[in-house]
């Protein structure tokens, strides 16, 4: 497992760099213009910054397929979570600020616990399966939906209400792009480009990352990143763990020790979302509306 792992956590570290750059892109496209949520985001991808960020996300996402590919998803995605660290700081270097030593704990910890639930949860060598026809149409209508009423609930809120839900959708359309990741890769190898190109999981593929980078943006305009992150975050390898236990057949520990750890992994999770919540929000960009197209 050596090599999923070291792809996992390299890709982790590209990712909240990633991270760190399209929030800090959509901050800079957003201030000082009362613009709808369409306009605003074909004005941030057209950023210097937001373009640097997404040749960096692409980058992680090619280390990412790399992960999925030779490993199960219930080891690769809780390595991912290890990016939350890094993309705090990140954030803080660019806008020339001192990462403040407590957010760095509660984002420690938030990897931390998280990290523990989910390695407790699946042995980290289970076996991978071909993808169950059921579970897959089961998986893509909850994970639809669930993006679906994120999109809804994000555009009617504001603040950090909308850029938690946001998170929570963008957590789960990524969580989407992981499995279709291994989908799509697995055909390549067997099938060869040709008919991977006409599969459905491919045009999933693009569609579902589009969404996530798009409620990601949106998420980034409506509130600091410490509120969307933790949302994305956690959701992310939730929704992976569901959809290796359940599509690809990844073995899930139960035993009492198993249980416990998880509990106590979860535990800390909830604990250290509310700590960085707790955090007083830095100051909107001037004329930035809410709502609206």
């Amino acid at each position: 497992m050596v090599v999923p792992t070291v792809a996992a956590l390299s890709a982790a570290a590209l990712f909240a760099v990633a991270t760190a750059l399209l929030h800090r892109s959509a901050g800079l496209t957003g201030r000082g213009a009362a613009v709808g949520h369409a306009r605003f985001v074909a004005r941030n991808a057209r950023h210097p910054m937001w373009i640097a960020g997404m040749v960096t996300e692409l980058a992680g996402l090619g280390l990412h397929a790399l992960a999925v590919h030779t490993g199960p998803l219930t080891l690769v995605q809780p390595l991912l979570v290890t990016g939350l660290v890094f993309a705090l700081p990140v954030r803080r270097l660019l806008e020339r600020q001192r990462p403040r030593r407590t957010e760095l704990l509660w984002a420690g910890a938030l990897a931390a616990g998280l990290a523990v639930f989910l390695l407790a949860a699946t042995p980290a060598n289970g076996p991978s399966s071909p993808p169950d026809s059921l579970p897959t149409v089961i998986s893509v209508t909850a994970v639809s939906a669930a993006v679906a009423t994120a999109v809804v609930l994000g555009l009617r809120s504001s603040g950090r209400r909308s850029a938690a839900i946001l998170g929570f959708g963008s957590g789960a359309a990524f969580a989407a792009v992981a499995a279709l990741l291994k989908v799509v890769t697995g055909e390549l190898a067997t099938a060869g480009p040709l008919a991977t190109v006409g599969s459905w999981p491919l045009w999933g593929l693009g569609l579902a990352g589009a969404c996530g980078v798009v409620l990601n943006q949106l998420a980034f305009r409506a509130a600091p990143l410490r509120y969307s992150l933790p949302a994305s975050s956690t959701i992310n390898p939730l929704v992976s763990l569901a959809i290796g236990a359940a599509v690809f057949d990844e073995p899930f520990r139960h035993t009492v020790l198993a249980v416990t750890s998880e509990l106590v992994g979860l535990a800390v999770v909830i604990t250290t979302v509310i700590g960085l919540s707790r955090f007083e929000p830095d100051p909107p960009p001037a004329g930035v509306p809410q709502g609206g197209l």
